[in-house]
């Protein structure tokens, strides 16, 4: 049976070192799949980084759960653990509560042992389940620089605890320009992609009003509610919701909606 992805020019707006799975996977399938990298998520360095190596810290000796939002947010946890020496043994002993799935098992690959899973995958879900095991949680919310507050604001309305740890900080990625997206859209995009609201919104960033309807116009896939809220907040015309980031869930998503809905263009 021939895909429904077969021949479409999807486009993946994930940081650079995320994005290679999602190429590969919707090129499998038969569409034609092209990274637009639109920030990197950087460690914090300087004072930055003593900021989060001291709330890691402070979350530790006060035996907060560490709510990790993202694989990204995971990977540069561990990268700081591991910098600061923090043993492997002593990582898996670490309260950990992940944002969703996918942020769970990559987590747990890096020694983590992950207690708490949100579901859905948004601060909501994870709100939820924490405090289904405890009904004043005190949390570290371990996240990018571009992090919402929402679930520290659930928990501390809940009468918890909430601090955040910034392990990601949002740097423009240099090699995208705003006004590439003329040409790209004169060759014709049957989809975006976006893994969160920050991607969102640096996609419309600094384009002109005319530019920024003919991006809306084209269906956008969104990994999870939180990015598909902004999406239509954002005026998107079609709207598909991954559950997770994983690409078998991407390309599924992406595959039911080209099956029910007739394509942009």
């Amino acid at each position: 049976m021939t895909s429904p992805l077969l021949g479409r020019c999807v486009v993946i707006t994930r940081p650079r070192r995320r994005a290679t799975s999602w190429v590969q996977a919707f090129e499998a399938d038969g569409a034609r799949a092209i990274a637009l990298p639109l920030f990197r998520l950087d460690l914090p360095a300087g004072e930055a980084r003593e900021s989060a190596l001291a709330g890691i810290r402070d979350a530790v000796a006060r035996g907060a759960w560490l709510a990790i939002a993202s694989v990204s947010a995971a990977e540069n946890l561990a990268e700081l653990l591991d910098s600061a020496g923090v043993a492997g043994e002593a990582k898996s002993e670490l309260p950990v509560a992940c944002v969703g799935s996918a942020t769970a098992e990559r987590a747990n690959a890096l020694g983590f042992s992950v207690r708490v899973v949100g579901d859905p995958p948004d601060a909501r879900g994870l709100a939820a389940k924490l405090l289904e095991h405890d009904a004043t949680p005190d949390l570290a919310h371990v996240t990018s620089s571009k992090g919402r507050g929402e679930l520290e604001a659930i928990v501390e309305g809940a009468g918890g605890r909430a601090s955040t740890i910034v392990v990601s900080v949002h740097q423009a990625d240099p090699d995208f320009d705003p006004r590439a997206l003329e040409s790209l859209l004169a060759d014709g995009v049957d989809l975006w992609t976006f893994a969160s609201p920050s991607a969102v919104d640096a996609l419309l960033h600094g384009v002109s009003a005319s530019i920024a309807e003919r991006v809306r116009a084209v269906p956008a896939l969104a990994v999870g509610p939180t990015t598909a809220q902004r999406l239509s907040e954002a005026a998107f015309s079609v709207v598909w919701e991954s559950p997770s980031p994983r690409v078998e869930d991407v390309i599924d998503c992406a595959r039911r909606g080209f099956s029910e809905a007739p394509p942009h263009g």
